[in-house]
């Protein structure tokens, strides 16, 4: 297992970065996140909005249905995957 959270300064605006990838004997599962510090159409815009690109690109990623304690931290820039 591995997991990385990079959170920005607090005198930024920035989304925080979550990393996790988790091999298990028959399946692996990732997650990666920008979590939006504000819900704001603004502020998703330019931040969440610009990172769909890399979301799209690894769209071949198998998908997989996040649990319901998760979903309310997901966005357009979550790829949540089990390859």
């Amino acid at each position: 297992m591995l997991g990385v959270s990079i959170y920005p300064e607090p005198c930024y605006d920035l989304p925080i970065f979550i990393f996790d990838i988790t091999e298990m004997k028959k399946k692996m599962v990732a997650y990666i996140n920008f979590m939006p510090l504000s819900t704001d159409e603004q502020y998703l815009k330019k931040y969440i909005d610009p990172l769909k690109a890399v979301t799209e690109k690894y769209s071949h990623f198998p998908k997989k249905e996040m649990p319901e304690w998760m979903k309310p931290y997901q966005n357009a820039a979550t790829i949540y995957s089990m390859p």
